[in-house]
């Protein structure tokens, strides 16, 4: 499909399927995401990831489901909460061969992982109530709201809330963090 010179380009892991309301694609997306990462994971673990919309969502799945057992912080703008994403990130776990029990517990340790989200209150795509459920279902979460929209905050004193929310992360681990809710403007 051809984009219209005046609307502007949309990326996407997966899609919402406006006659049924379900999100589609989004196994294919995780699976694609997942793969990536468990090469590079050969080279060297990652300690953190960070993720902006869609990609913060697979970020807070993939970390809850214990697939990414090295991760020790999360960090998320402008992420909705998408139920489908957990089911599917839980299924992919289950795949591993791993005991049920293996599971859980691997799954308790990713909703300990800390994990920060930053909302935009003017953020025309993503409620800030969307992503404080996403805050709420990652567990270990910390809630920054902001007063931009749809986009990674860049102003200094958010660059230095997530800088310092990774070198506590990343130095203390593990780390439980309160969930909690700042507005910073």
């Amino acid at each position: 499909m051809q984009e219209a010179a005046d609307e502007p380009a949309y990326f996407a892991w997966w899609q919402k399927d406006e006659e049924t309301g379900q999100h589609i694609l989004v196994q294919e997306g995780m699976e694609y995401v997942l793969q990536y990462l468990e090469k590079q994971q050969q080279q060297r673990p990652y300690d953190a990831v960070i993720g902006f919309s869609q990609g913060g969502v697979v970020a807070t799945a993939l970390c809850c489901s214990g697939r990414v057992p090295s991760l020790k912080a999360v960090v998320t703008a402008g992420s909705p909460m998408v139920e489908e994403a957990f089911v599917v990130a839980d299924a992919l776990a289950r795949k591993t061969g791993s005991t049920q029990q293996q599971q859980q517990q691997q799954q308790q340790q990713g909703s300990n992982v800390p994990k920060l989200h930053m909302a935009g209150e003017s953020d025309a795509m993503i409620p800030v109530s969307s992503t404080q459920a996403l805050c709420d279902r990652g567990g270990n979460g910390r809630l920054i709201r902001h007063d931009q929209g749809h986009l990674f905050p860049t102003r200094s004193i958010r660059v230095q809330a997530v800088l310092d929310f990774l070198e506590d992360a990343l130095s203390s681990c593990p780390n439980k963090v309160e969930n909690t809710t700042d507005i910073e403007k």
